[in-house]
């Protein structure tokens, strides 16, 4: 197939490839439990917006507010995540 359009494709090693996927993986699993707590306490699945703009500003917003409680939950020696039980 790579004749077809004369391009050669190169791999890594085996012991690479493998270890690239572990990489991957657990960057995929920080990135899946962001966006789940995004939608679960912040509703990122109805950001109600009616523009573009709106809704880039919208989702933007719920992902400085995601930073913030993370930020604050460390200063205050609390678990990460701990965003339902803020008391503001």
């Amino acid at each position: 197939m790579g004749q077809d359009y004369q391009a050669t494709i190169l791999t890594p090693p085996e012991c690479e490839r493998h270890s690239a996927r572990i990489w991957f993986s657990s960057l995929r699993q920080a990135i899946e439990t962001a966006f789940a707590n995004l939608c679960e306490s912040f509703g990122l699945h109805f950001p109600r917006a009616h523009t573009t703009w709106g809704l880039f500003t919208r989702i933007s917003a719920k992902i400085a507010a995601y930073d913030l409680g993370i930020l604050i939950n460390r200063h205050c020696d609390r678990p990460d995540l701990a965003f339902q039980t803020f008391i503001l």
